[in-house]
């Protein structure tokens, strides 16, 4: 079990039950439009990444060419099969929409020296207001406990 939990993505707060109870009376009013959207999703992700319906039929491993296309156009059930087995470079444009679509915010895991940027311009970005433009004079402190040298 603890193989699958995904380690490289941050745990978010839970939806509290108010939003949750929102979102499922909304999508239980108008599920055709939220499949749509979805479907409008992966479209534009798999033109983004270049693929035809053949193209995509053959990364997915149907044998009828035509089934992604009849799944886009709604001849066919979006199913979750369906969204797993899509090309990874789809999935990953088509994930990037549905949380950028439910206001999600993504972030990919960093280490060395991309880690380091990001921490420093995010720092100096939260901090850049607060610090002064000019300092009036040199900076000092002292240790507890040690005394300081007379010069």
């Amino acid at each position: 079990m603890s193989e699958s939990f995904r380690r490289d993505v941050a745990a978010s707060q839970p939806d509290s039950l108010d939003q949750q109870e929102s979102a499922r009376a909304t999508f239980e009013a108008q599920p055709e439009e939220h499949i749509e959207m979805l479907r409008v999703f992966v479209r534009q992700s798999m033109e983004e990444a270049g693929h035809n319906t053949e193209s995509m039929a053959a990364a997915m491993g149907y044998r009828d060419a035509s089934y992604p296309g009849k799944v886009l156009k709604g001849e066919k059930p979006l199913s979750l099969v369906f969204l797993v087995t899509l090309p990874r470079d789809v999935r990953t444009l088509f994930v990037d929409k549905w949380a950028e679509h439910h206001e999600l915010i993504c972030v990919q895991p960093l280490t060395g020296k991309a880690a380091r940027e990001a921490l420093v311009a995010g720092f100096f970005g939260v901090t850049a207001p607060q610090l002064p433009v000019r300092a009036d004079r040199m900076a000092t402190a002292t240790m507890p406990g040690k005394a300081r040298k007379q010069a």
